[in-house]
């Protein structure tokens, strides 16, 4: 085939033919069963026929073969047409359901209309050749009035249902509507001008360009029906509009280039050198427009669009200068909020102790009260981890699940657009809420393409930030308690110095008291009624000494004189002291001692004491009746900084430790009280019976025996005191 100056006609249709046959097959491929993608097909099957009929129907030289061809171009958009009203009844997202009325009667005009065609002289009655300037001319027959009106009339009924649709429709069910309905009612008034109106009036010059404005509505449409969301549907607009205008811009610039071409150098330089110097300025053309094309589509498409590069660039230089939590949160959101121009923003994060997702940051919420694991909003989360949930794919509420549409509610209430997990090592640890863009658009795909990045790559910096935050606080609480531990000390070397003073200072006139108390009673006959006054006064002195040596005791921290003693010996001695008050107590005392103690270095009489105290304690808190409970065992210390556990035998190279638990069924203290039992002079005995020195003195000897002494105690619930010493 020699080639020609119109030949372009030819393999422009060819490529839409093509391409329309290629992106049928694909959409049809993605979702055979669902009906929208179904009748996108027909359509695109449609346009590949038509458009491959018209570059035959342009290359045939024969008249029959020209008019064979002829009525065949003219079937194709009766089926365009047909599969597009049609597409109406289930586009967005609704099952086909078939009314023979309405659909069987859509279907039936528009077969007989094809077969109407198709027979000689109804539609199509004969093609006139004019060679001169390879242009055809079609002479119609009586039914082409019927088919002037079906194909406008079907277009017509068409724009009419997409236009109610999208009156009544709302958010992005509107915008997708209202996208879908101005690009295919571009294309289709193209079409209608190009390849009826003109050629009703005899200009058939123009008639090849039908199929190729079919690309702004199939570049359209077939976006919308292979991702569902349809959010790009406006970029994906802009898109297929900048490169139809471009490839029509490039066809007339070809046009252009080609005629002049060969009206100013074929008579002089030959027609094969004119189609080269055509062919030279075409390419030295073609790339300047089409950048002059592209910069003018994102002037009028995304002048106030952002860049997901640059913001990412901008979070990751802000997130990687910044340790704390609260201030990677705020980052977080501002820079979010300003570059997507959101209404509002919040960022819950999970607490580990109540399970609950708690507000951390937020900006333009009134109130979020905390989220559960239970609560339908946290179970979609887990069941469809790591992706977003946004509003707009919860509209279509007759097929929503309970759980979605309980979590719908909640984002309409709370005005959010799009909901964000946010993962760390596939672990829940947050949630993003993300509200609505103040301009009213809606978020597109490359939205929420960037929001669900952002969630991704936070959470692993959102949960370090979380360790360290945990860590400061432990290392806080760690210095709070080193502070108290020092004032502690601080005030019981300052009681310990005041009580030295102070008992030798009681000791002298007390010495005086006792003996001349003893005089008395000794010289006092038995039946002198004072001699009783006498005998208080000697008992309260006593009672006084054994508190002043207390003190000193106290005081002086003698240092222990250590002997190697079995623990469960001293108790049982100790308890010989106080069976005879636990039986006029109605006090039972269960004995739990762990045989085969390795023996320890104590001091006896100090261990003694220490065991006298916490039993009188252990009395004083069941009154009328009660159990004590004392136990002993043996803790293995598995390596230096673990805690000690439990063991049945010694491992070599390792450090044992005696655990010796007084647990006792009584009243149980407050944890005001518990914080305060071993401060000096403290106690809730009252006056008379106690002196607050039981326990700090006990806790000082435990101390310089290099052991521990802890208690857990909660009202109503008893108390356990529990004494670790070490067996080496």
């Amino acid at each position: 085939m020699n080639f020609h100056p119109d030949d372009y006609r030819e393999v422009l249709n060819l490529l839409v033919a093509i391409f329309n046959l290629i992106f049928g097959v694909i959409i049809y491929a993605r979702a055979r069963k669902r009906a929208a993608h179904i009748l996108f097909s027909f359509i695109s099957f449609g346009i590949f026929l038509w458009a491959t009929s018209m570059a035959l129907f342009l290359e045939m030289i024969d008249q029959n073969e020209a008019l064979r061809w002829a009525r065949i171009l003219y079937v194709p958009p009766i089926l365009i047409v047909t599969s597009f009203l049609m597409f109406t009844y289930v586009f967005p997202k609704k099952p086909l359901l078939f009314r023979y009325k309405i659909h069987g009667t859509i279907l039936v005009l528009a077969g007989l209309m094809a077969v109407f065609t198709l027979l000689p002289g109804w539609v199509i009655k004969g093609v006139e050749l004019n060679f001169t300037n390879d242009g055809k001319k079609i002479i119609y027959g009586p039914a082409y009035w019927g088919y002037v009106l079906l194909i406008p009339g079907y277009f017509i009924w068409s724009f009419g249902r997409l236009y109610n649709k999208q009156k009544y429709a709302n958010g992005l069910k509107k915008v997708q509507l209202q996208f879908i309905l101005a690009g295919t009612f571009i294309s289709a008034n193209f079409g209608l001008v190009t390849n009826l109106i003109l050629p009703t009036f005899g200009v058939f010059d123009v008639n090849w360009m039908g199929p190729v404005f079919t690309l702004i509505q199939v570049g359209t449409i077939a976006y919308a029906i292979v991702r569902h969301r349809l959010m790009d549907i406006r970029t994906v607009f802009s898109k297929t509009l900048a490169y139809s205008l471009l490839m029509i811009s490039a066809l007339s610039f070809y046009s252009g280039i080609i005629i002049v071409s060969q009206k100013v150098f074929q008579n002089t330089l030959g027609e094969k050198l004119s189609i080269l110097i055509g062919a030279i300025l075409l390419a030295l053309g073609f790339d300047p427009l089409k950048r002059a094309s592209e910069k003018i589509i994102k002037r009028l498409f995304y002048r106030d669009s952002y860049s997901a590069q640059d913001l990412l660039t901008e979070m990751n230089r802000t997130l990687n200068s910044i340790v704390d939590l609260n201030k990677i949160l705020y980052s977080v959101r501002t820079i979010v909020m300003t570059r997507l121009d959101l209404d509002r923003m919040a960022i819950l994060l999970l607490d580990e102790k109540t399970a609950q997702f708690g507000l951390r940051e937020q900006s333009g919420y009134d109130h979020i009260p905390p989220i559960t694991f239970q609560e339908p909003l946290s179970c979609l989360f887990q069941i469809q981890k790591p992706g977003l949930i946004v509003v707009e794919n919860l509209q279509d509420k007759e097929n929503l699940k309970p759980e979605e549409n309980a979590v719908l509610t909640e984002m309409e209430a709370l005005k959010t657009g799009v909901i964000a997990p946010i993962h760390h090592e596939n672990r829940l640890i947050g949630v993003y809420f993300f509200g609505n863009k103040r301009s009213g658009d809606y978020f597109t795909g490359s939205d929420l393409q960037l929001l669900e990045i952002i969630a991704v790559q936070t959470g692993t910096v959102i949960e370090n930030a979380r360790l360290y935050e945990k860590v400061n606080f432990q290392m806080e609480e760690l210095k709070k308690t080193q502070m108290q531990q020092l004032v502690q000390a601080a005030k019981l070397a300052s009681i310990g110095e005041l009580a030295t003073s102070v008992a030798h200072e009681i000791n002298n006139p007390l010495t005086g008291i006792l003996g001349f108390a003893s005089l008395l009673l000794k010289d006092m006959d038995d039946k002198d009624p004072k001699k009783r006054e006498v005998r208080i006064i000697e008992s309260e002195a006593l009672r006084t000494r054994t508190i002043v040596h207390s003190l000193l005791d106290f005081a002086r921290k003698r240092e222990p004189k250590f002997e190697k003693a079995q623990i469960n010996e001293v108790l049982k001695a100790t308890l010989v002291l106080v069976r005879h008050q636990a039986e006029l107590s109605n006090i039972e005392v269960v004995e739990q001692f762990r045989e085969g103690l390795p023996l320890s270095s104590i001091d006896v009489d100090q261990m003694k004491q220490v065991f006298i105290n916490l039993v009188k304690n252990a009395f004083d808190a069941m009154p009328g009746s009660g159990k004590l409970y004392i136990k002993t065992n043996l803790l293995f210390i598995k390596r230096p900084g673990e805690e000690p556990s439990e063991s049945d035998a010694g491992q070599p190279g390792a450090s044992q430790a005696l655990e010796i638990t007084f647990s006792d069924t009584g009243i149980g203290m407050a944890p005001e009280v518990v914080a305060r039992i071993f401060e000096p002079f403290y106690t809730t005995k009252g006056e008379k019976a106690g002196t607050g020195l039981g326990l700090p003195v006990s806790y000082g000897i435990i101390e310089r025996h290099g052991g521990q002494i802890e208690v857990q105690s909660a009202p109503g619930k008893g108390t356990t005191f529990k004494i670790k010493l070490p067996v080496q």
